[in-house]
């Protein structure tokens, strides 16, 4: 069995979601010698207890570089797997799968790339939409917005160009992924599901990035500050066994962790 779990709003938690009644929050990534995301310490104890039951995979959005800022997987929790880069790159005892990017590059030939593409979509990244824009570990583009709000003739456009190149248009929150249409979640889940010989798969995600993932899961967990809960919930409901779980924010992963180790020990 395998618990692949998305990080930041599902496992780990910004600034934005301290609050002063949770007790034993302990930090757990910095940048510029600053405090900036968040586990509880009884979150990070159950998570120590499942990876030393079953194969636990961070998986995420974020780079190589993001992904390598979170200290409980350098110091506290043992990873084998990594899934980064939205499933971009798999990273193997904390090399690169040099299997997975020649598959991955394989396919990057037949799209035009990041690079390119930045300039054919410079009316929305220089848009006043945008408040910055970067391409990760050079297989997707993401933007920062101002504000939650895109108007959709714009994103309509954008979504449109984009198609017609190879790539998905996705807006989550303040941020607008622009993502190779092969690239997701679980097909790196599935290579890794292969090399191990496991066939049962538990996810936990609060995101669109998250669902290819959540829908292939034999057990999928949703946060209940989650946009999945709010706009996904009555289509993934469809596919399979989804818990949404009642706490918020640090507390939730309290409490889908505890579910979890309860169902493999």
């Amino acid at each position: 069995m395998i618990f692949a779990s998305d990080l930041d709003r599902t496992l780990i938690y910004s600034n934005s979601f301290l609050k002063p009644d949770i007790k034993d929050i302990i930090t757990v990534e910095k940048k510029d010698n600053k405090n900036i995301s968040h586990m509880t310490k009884k979150s990070i104890h159950l998570l120590n207890s499942i990876n030393k039951k079953i194969l636990f995979i961070p998986t995420t959005t974020r780079s190589v570089e993001q992904y390598k800022r979170i200290s409980i997987f350098n110091n506290n929790i043992p990873i084998k797997y990594a899934v980064v880069a939205n499933g971009g790159i798999i990273l193997r005892d904390e090399q690169i799968d040099l299997q997975w990017q020649k598959i991955i590059s394989s396919k990057m030939k037949s799209i035009i790339s990041p690079k390119e593409l930045i300039k054919l979509c410079g009316f929305f990244l220089n848009s006043d939409y945008v408040k910055s824009y970067r391409c990760c570990d050079e297989l997707f583009l993401y933007a920062v917005l101002k504000s939650d709000y895109l108007d959709f003739n714009h994103f309509e456009s954008l979504n449109e160009l984009c198609a017609k190149k190879g790539y998905s248009v996705i807006k989550n929150n303040k941020k607008v992924y622009i993502i190779p249409k092969f690239i997701n979640k679980w097909s790196p889940l599935e290579y890794i599901m292969t090399l191990e010989n496991k066939h049962k798969l538990i996810a936990a995600g609060d995101s669109y990035l998250d669902l290819p993932m959540l829908s292939n899961s034999m057990y999928g967990i949703v946060p209940f500050h989650g946009e999945i809960q709010e706009l996904y919930r009555k289509n993934l409901n469809m596919h399979n066994n989804i818990y949404y779980t009642k706490e918020q924010g640090l507390l939730c992963s309290e409490e889908f962790l505890e579910r979890i180790l309860k169902l493999v020990c």
